[in-house]
């Protein structure tokens, strides 16, 4: 009777290792799964970080353009401004010669 139990126990014992094999076989699998679903994520997570990056250069490229454009057309207003100051200084002077002759004329 005593062997009767322990072989029993000896092939219950089996049968528990070959269902924790499985376990761990399936605990594997599932391991591996989920680490290519995540390899998978991470390079898609990857891709649009580099896109991302590529999109943020041009971004820059055109932001430096737009500044030197910016200053281009400052320098133009610069001028233009130095221009129209020194024609109204010129407008000035000739209106005080001409009222300056109006009153010679007006006098003489």
């Amino acid at each position: 009777m005593k062997y009767f139990l322990t072989q029993k126990d000896l092939s219950e014992m089996d049968s528990l290792r070959r269902e924790l094999a499985l376990s761990r076989q399936n605990v594997e699998l599932k391991n591996v799964n989920l680490l290519d679903l995540k390899e998978d994520e991470l390079s898609e997570k990857k891709g649009e970080s580099m896109r991302l990056r590529d999109e943020l250069t041009l971004t820059r490229i055109e932001l430096m353009d737009k500044k030197e454009e910016l200053m281009q057309m400052r320098d133009n207003l610069s001028s233009i401004q130095k221009t129209l100051s020194e024609k109204e200084i010129l407008l000035q002077e000739a209106n005080d010669h001409l009222a300056e002759h109006i009153h010679e004329t007006e006098i003489g």
